[in-house]
């Protein structure tokens, strides 16, 4: 559901006010890019108070002054924002205070916004950008902020699948984006090889349907979406033409069969379907076509192999086919 970055900002706020009925929160913003942003969400319909320190004593953030004013609030046990123009690990004379803090908010513009879904136009793009960019869509959800100039590299999915290669920080909102435009899972980088396998069984039951549509079925759960299933397709056939990664597509195949479960599906399945990049699949017509052969012999048995040659070719050049047909 879309939502707008104001409301997005507030619904944060609301999460941790509704966690105690004293809670508050202590907002860091060093480079002072959440200010205004802060402001005008706290003056919305669905604000909240927010109280703001930028001063130092001392060399020191804060000071006595803006101490006792806190602790005031706290006393009284008021639910506000504290932002304070200082990092979290410079807050000095109420370092004690936001100790007792619900929470210490000290995600960059940039991290959250990506969080909530948004794309920036190019790698470059600065904080003082982001800032004015969001001050210019405060009414609108970050996910529907243009992301013109930022495009699609499937090479980057195949490096994560194949070898569980993530890029920088920076380069991985491309990877994000080339995940989200193939239909896969959002990224887990504390479960990595989860995603990978899950991610490359996403991809093998794509490739199955679309060679197969009636035997795979549009009901598996692991069938890409129609949005994305054209592009899905083309990372995978991307990754079959690179003559560098082939041979890594073929040995990622086996534990994604595990949970594509394709062999169920093509048990009963022949030659004449295909030609598959699921190893199991491949497997299954192959051992199906060779039992419907053994049945036979004689005259009807050369018409039978006659009539499988072009299907054999088919399979022959698919990815599988060194270690199938070709013998």
């Amino acid at each position: 559901m879309a939502k707008s970055f104001q409301k997005r900002i507030c619904e944060l706020v609301q999460q941790v006010f509704n966690k105690d009925s004293a809670a508050w929160l202590v907002w860091c913003d060093p480079q002072d890019y959440w200010a205004s942003l802060l402001r005008s969400a706290a003056g919305s319909s669905n604000g909240f108070k927010l109280v703001e320190l930028d001063e130092r004593t001392n060399d020191q953030f804060g000071g006595p002054v803006a101490r006792r004013e806190v602790q005031k609030r706290l006393n009284a046990g008021e639910k506000f924002v504290l932002r304070v123009k200082t990092s979290a690990e410079d807050l000095g004379w109420l370092w004690a205070q936001a100790l007792l803090a619900e929470q210490i908010y000290s995600k960059t513009l940039r991290e959250q916004l990506r969080e909530w879904g948004w794309r920036p136009a190019n790698l470059t793009t600065t904080e003082q950008e982001i800032k004015e960019k969001a001050i210019q869509n405060m009414l609108l959800d970050p996910a529907e902020w243009s992301n013109d100039g930022l495009q699609p590299k499937a090479g980057q999915v195949h490096q994560a699948l194949a070898f569980g290669n993530l890029p920088d920080e920076d380069s991985r909102m491309v990877l994000d984006l080339t995940i989200e435009q193939s239909g896969l899972k959002p990224l887990n980088k504390h479960d990595l090889g989860l995603w990978r396998t899950r991610s490359m069984a996403q991809l093998l039951v794509t490739q199955a349907f679309k060679v197969a549509p009636q035997l795979v079925g549009d009901k598996h759960e692991l069938l890409v979406a129609i949005p994305y299933r054209a592009y899905a397709l083309e990372v995978l056939e991307d990754w079959q033409d690179s003559i560098s990664l082939r041979k890594n597509l073929l040995e990622c195949t086996p534990e994604a069969d595990g949970i594509a479960g394709l062999r169920t599906h093509l048990g009963g399945t022949d030659a004449t379907y295909g030609p598959f990049v699921s190893q199991a699949a491949e497997s299954a017509v192959f051992a199906h076509t060779c039992l419907t052969l053994g049945q036979k012999s004689g005259q009807e048995l050369l018409v039978e192999l006659a009539n499988y040659l072009p299907h054999f070719s088919r399979h022959a050049a698919g990815i599988m086919g060194d270690g199938l047909y070709q013998h």
